[in-house]
């Protein structure tokens, strides 16, 4: 199936930006817009992160850590893209910005 063969919502947006701010937290190089590393489950219909093998900058471990940008992460993709044409992704990042800072 493709991405755009799911039933997605603004829920889904939200599940896609926690994720990509959790992967921002851990440095998790390995999710980018070439390599999803989600599954969908269709009973509830929500996103599902997988492989966390490539966090904490395990590609530079002999090296400073170094800084992921937005083009490292799975914001870049036409997942984050097909999601947010209908919702603006700057009002629900604005409601996440308490989740996010509590949690962290």
């Amino acid at each position: 199936m493709t991405i755009m063969n799911a039933r997605f919502d603004e829920h889904s947006l939200t599940q896609l930006l926690i994720i990509a701010l959790f992967d921002f937290w851990i440095a998790n190089e390995d999710r980018t817009a070439n390599n999803y590393n989600l599954l969908y489950r269709t009973d509830n219909r929500s996103l599902v992160s997988i492989d966390y093998g490539g966090i904490l900058n395990s590609c530079t471990m002999n090296r400073p850590l170094s800084q992921l940008e937005v083009t490292d992460s799975i914001l870049y993709s036409d997942l984050f893209d097909f999601l947010s044409q209908d919702t603006p992704a700057l009002k629900i990042s604005l409601q996440l910005e308490k989740l996010f800072l509590s949690n962290v």
